[in-house]
């Protein structure tokens, strides 16, 4: 897909972390080795996005010095502001959309570089207007936002207590 800009969220204070006795910021926890963000760039380089905004709370600027440096070709913008939720620093990345489709996604949306890739194909298909929302039946989290789908596979409702999906971060 041309013309696809990249969002990441990473503006999470990363407490269950912290409760945990890490004091490193969330999107530099490494997974088998590599941080959370470095995953989470490395899945839209592979899906061919080369111009990445991100946002991280205002306890994490070692973040957006370690993507700088380490990603200097791909970081368009780096938002440094500690939000409510995931939800204001959505709304905060795409105030700054440029105008063209955009991949969203969390720091911790884990899945296989084939499955983001697969994810990207299948969401460009769509019209550009459209929206398309990952979801799983894998629930990892204490506080998931479940989805509920119709027969082909539109959401007829977001959040709440029902729904057997559950939003995948993408």
């Amino acid at each position: 897909m041309t013309d696809l800009d990249g969002a990441i969220l990473a503006a999470g204070e990363g407490s269950r972390f912290r409760a945990a006795g890490w004091m490193t910021p969330k999107p530099l926890i490494p997974v088998a080795g590599i941080p959370l963000i470095e995953h989470t760039i490395r899945h839209f380089l592979g899906a061919g996005v080369a111009s990445i905004a991100l946002i991280v709370n205002e306890k994490s600027r070692d973040v957006a010095v370690w993507v700088q440096d380490r990603f200097p070709s791909v970081g368009r913008e780096c938002l440094v502001r500690t939000t409510g939720s995931s939800f204001e620093s959505f709304q905060a990345l795409m105030a700054r959309a440029r105008g063209v489709r955009t991949l969203v996604s969390t720091v911790d949306a884990w899945c296989s570089d084939e499955d983001f890739a697969r994810f990207v194909t299948v969401a460009g298909e769509y019209p550009p207007e459209t929206t398309v929302l990952a979801l799983t039946p894998l629930v990892s989290d204490e506080r998931p936002l479940r989805a509920r789908v119709d027969k082909i596979g539109r959401v007829i409702e977001l959040g709440g207590e029902s729904g057997n999906l559950v939003t995948a971060g993408i």
